[in-house]
């Protein structure tokens, strides 16, 4: 049973059964005098004996409050609709679509309302007749939703007219996100990742390097994972390199993306410089970098040497992805930019640092700029999952800088780069196109962009500055 409440009026519904018996003896009663009696619908029926007032409310309304046709004629719910053929229940859905429930009291949920201090919120949701409290928002969701259900598809309605139980969930669940700190939608986790990885389903991960280029990757639905690396160095900072970037400056940066981000698993770089001299060092930036929220993982370059680091962050329960091949914060060791792995060799010993890795804790691995073939060795040879970057389609997935696969810089991309649009020239000429309408002032367009002003206003302002 539910009973709907605005800052101006009060409807309610009866339950099913009442509304049921109700229906059935006016039935009953057009039986005999062989008149047709329309079923009530249940936003009509006010009964008084199941009237549920607010906890912090007077048993009396006041006066200022509005009748039901005031309403009709006001509410922009209903304003300019055909209420004929629109019918109560649907217009009901549309409010608990709008107005998800802000707390419980009892047996009484109340939904979020813009008079909800003054008392009279404009929901209320009556669980049951013997006031039993529900364990989790989600039952109460499910149960409201239930009752609200029972009472609407008991009257005698044609199919079109039934309540979607699972669509008013839907919106109802979905519109909580915005009245909460919690997130209602799940975030990928590392076990997501892992699933992929038994089904031998290839991962995708793209990079991302402030807030926009966060939603950018969230709203992609055939992305995984997100990588917050070391790379907006030199794409989002204008740095030649990645050794450039500070520990204070990344940490901003992960913060915005983060703040992008609902749904992707997060990965997040060490930079250079913040873990090399000690492990404890190292522990203290990746719990700072962790306590961002929403990161599910900590990716560092090397092997060997970071040995002490890497088992002491797992020891803390922190995920460790590796880095081997090409590490960008070595580049000048490594002689530059350049493919690693192409000697026996060199081939040899970056698959002896995987299974190191793999052997000290690294949940995953990414292998850049190494021969295809190399990367299908240690793939097929190492129990965790590998994201590959410059390294064939061999490996458990792929990475790539989105500022490089949305062009968005107006400079030559590596080898291994496929670029799915020129996002820089379209910004250009989007703006080229900007331009020239400001000059030609055919931008903005008076009343497509501009605010009216009364013209009787305008000339009492008129008036109003010759006293100045």
């Amino acid at each position: 049973m539910f009973a709907r409440f605005t800052s101006s009026a009060r409807r309610h519904v009866a339950t099913a059964t009442k509304t049921a018996t109700s229906t059935t003896a006016a039935s009953a009663a057009a039986g005999e005098t062989g008149s047709t009696v329309i079923p009530q619908d249940p936003l009509d029926v006010i009964p008084s004996s199941t009237y549920k007032q607010a906890p912090n409310r007077a048993t009396t309304w006041s006066v200022s409050q509005r009748n039901r046709d005031e309403l009709v004629k006001t509410d922009p719910r209903f304003v300019g609709k055909d209420l004929s053929m629109q019918p109560q229940p649907l217009a009901a859905i549309e409010l608990i679509k709008k107005q998800p429930v802000s707390f419980v009291h009892g047996n009484i949920a109340v939904c979020h309302g813009t008079d909800f201090v003054q008392g009279h919120p404009k929901v209320y949701i009556n669980l049951d007749k013997d006031k039993t409290c529900v364990s989790s928002l989600w039952e109460l969701i499910t149960k409201s939703v239930s009752l609200y259900e029972k009472a609407v598809n008991s009257l005698d309605r044609s199919p079109c007219f039934r309540v979607d139980l699972e669509m008013v969930k839907k919106y109802m669940f979905s519109a909580l996100r915005r009245y909460s700190t919690h997130s209602v939608v799940r975030q990928s986790t590392l076990s997501d990742m892992y699933k992929l990885y038994a089904k031998n389903q290839p991962i995708s991960v793209i990079t991302a390097h402030d807030f926009i280029t966060g939603r950018i990757a969230d709203a992609a639905a055939s992305v995984d994972a997100v990588l917050v690396g070391d790379s907006l160095a030199m794409v989002a900072k204008g740095h030649p390199s990645t050794l450039e970037l500070d520990l204070d400056d990344f940490y901003h940066s992960t913060k915005s993306v983060v703040r992008g981000i609902d749904s992707k698993f997060i990965i997040a770089d060490i930079p250079f410089g913040s873990f090399e001299s000690s492990t404890e060092k190292c522990v203290e930036t990746a719990i700072k970098l962790m306590k961002i929220g929403k990161i599910g993982s900590i990716k560092i370059e090397g092997s060997y040497e970071l040995t002490d680091r890497i088992k002491t962050l797992t020891s803390f329960g922190i995920p460790v992805t590796g880095h081997l091949g090409l590490t960008p914060q070595r580049f000048n060791a490594l002689g530059g930019f350049k493919a690693q792995g192409k000697s026996a060799e060199n081939a040899l010993d970056i698959y002896r640092q995987a299974l190191h890795l793999q052997e000290i804790g690294c949940k995953m691995l990414v292998l850049e700029c190494i021969p295809e073939k190399l990367a299908q060795f240690i793939t097929e040879h190492l129990r965790i999952p590998t994201i590959g970057i410059g390294a064939g389609n061999k490996t458990s997935g792929q990475v790539l800088v989105m500022a490089d696969a949305l062009g968005m810089l107006d400079a030559k991309n590596a080898k291994f780069v496929k670029q799915y649009m020129n996002f820089h020239q379209l910004a250009v000429d989007s703006l080229n196109t900007f331009g020239n309408e400001v000059k030609s002032q055919t931008f903005p367009e008076t009343v497509k962009h501009t605010y009216p002003m009364k013209e009787e206003e305008f000339t009492e302002f008129l008036e109003l500055t010759k006293s100045l």
